[in-house]
């Protein structure tokens, strides 16, 4: 009984500054590092491209697909909403420039899907390739005609 009075006088301070310890870790220090490990990365959580950590650059492939899925079905509906059959021929060409695009990035990547580890030239040819695809779809939409998604819509 002696022996453990003695080992409680000797260690009763750890024992009491140990729970303060846990807690000054655990919401203080944990934190403090999480946020120096982030600040490391491109972590953005709403942007599903950059939702990773990552040392090397990455693309996803599942969002391409369903990002190409989502332009291809608006051109289509605003083929059947525009007025000019200029217009008509301009989004139906697009519509063919995107898809050749898509398949190039498809052939870039054959029986791969989700996350891919990208090397400089993979990660300027799809830089390339959505610069393109940007610069049709505005060139697009600056056509002096009514693009009536909006219609549909509201």
């Amino acid at each position: 009984m002696k022996n453990l009075s003695r080992f409680m006088d000797e260690h009763l301070g750890y024992f009491l500054v140990i729970p303060a310890l846990i807690f000054i870790i655990l919401f203080s220090i944990w934190p403090i590092l999480e946020s120096t490990k982030f600040s490391f990365f491109d972590f953005q959580l709403n942007d599903q491209q950059k939702s990773g950590l990552y040392f090397s650059e990455r693309y996803n492939l599942d969002l391409m697909n369903e990002t190409y899925e989502y332009i291809d079905y608006y051109l289509e509906i605003e083929l059947d909403t525009v007025a000019k059959e200029e217009t008509k021929e301009a989004i139906v060409h697009t519509a063919e420039m995107i898809n050749s695009e898509y398949a190039d990035v498809l052939a870039m990547f054959p029986a791969e899907n989700g996350i891919v580890k990208l090397s400089g030239q993979e990660s300027q040819m799809l830089l390339e390739t959505n610069q393109r695809v940007m610069s049709e779809l505005t060139s697009l939409y600056e056509k002096d005609d009514t693009f009536s998604y909006k219609k549909i819509c509201f």
